[in-house]
């Protein structure tokens, strides 16, 4: 029983620990989210799809020559 109490306590900790790195993390994201947020949204979606977009090619192309 002992060592269940000891475990349930590790576990505890251990929960306590991620949620507070959760909420540092979120406290973090804040001004990111808000300076993303002045943006129209078209602009950094179609920078994402451009990089995505190009990430695939580069891959296939190099893909292609190393098979």
């Amino acid at each position: 029983m002992e060592k269940v109490k000891l475990d349930q306590n590790r576990l505890n900790n251990e929960l306590e620990f991620i949620i507070t790195q959760q909420n540092e993390l979120e406290e973090m994201l804040k001004p990111l989210e808000e300076s993303v947020a002045k943006y129209p949204p078209i602009n950094y979606q179609q920078h994402t799809d451009t990089e995505r977009e190009n990430t695939y090619v580069i891959y296939h192309y190099y893909d292609k020559f190393n098979t």
